[in-house]
């Protein structure tokens, strides 16, 4: 983040998310906020963080794994230390493994697993984006599906260039209970309108 600030994001095992931040570029950090889940509650996961063009932050994170655990994407505006709830992203099934990254042009996109029936199970790849600081997100686009002999892609890395290209990896998985055997990359040149 600008000005030498850092984020960091965690969660214990299926416990809390915390959050802490850095204004020396990660020399030291605060103390940490617990910003979801307590034991007995659903356990966050995956956590994954953002920063908009205007300092807003953003932290996406799926909801334990509950089978239609939906992101949960809110936002501080006041450097890391509250966050309130603004967005919720995801489709029928449960989400996972989000992905956050904030564009030149301030455009907010998030990448995630989907799959049907709770983890573990065949997933694809969604994507969507903000215009607007994570207060409104599209309605989430498959990016990477089946592409046999691969019957799921998960676990996506996000990334963008200083082009407005957006690119986004995935897992691929011949049998879901078994390791990745590939990985797939899709690319969209027109900043996430079309991959």
């Amino acid at each position: 983040v600008p000005g030498g600030r850092a984020f960091a994001a965690w969660t214990e095992y299926d416990g809390p998310l915390w959050v802490a931040r850095s204004a020396n570029g990660g020399q030291a950090f605060s103390k940490a906020v617990r910003v979801a889940g307590a034991r007995g509650e659903r356990p966050a996961r995956a956590p994954s963080l953002a920063s908009t063009n205007d300092g807003l932050l953003l932290l996406a994170w799926t909801e334990g794994d509950q089978p239609l655990a939906d992101l949960r994407i809110p936002r501080s505006s006041d450097g890391g230390r509250s966050f309130e709830p603004v967005a919720t992203l995801g489709e029928r099934g449960y989400s996972d493994a989000p992905r956050l990254a904030t564009g030149r042009d301030g455009v907010v996109h998030a990448a995630w697993g989907e799959s049907e029936g709770g983890p573990f199970r065949r997933q694809r790849v969604l994507h969507s984006r903000s215009r607007d600081g994570g207060r409104q997100w599209e309605p989430p686009r498959t990016v990477v599906g089946d592409l046999p002999p691969y019957v799921s892609a998960g676990f996506p890395s996000l990334a963008l260039d200083g082009q407005g290209s957006v690119f986004v990896l995935a897992e691929l998985h011949e049998d879901v209970t078994q390791l990745p055997r590939a990985l797939a990359i899709a690319m969209s040149t027109d900043g996430g309108g079309t991959f």
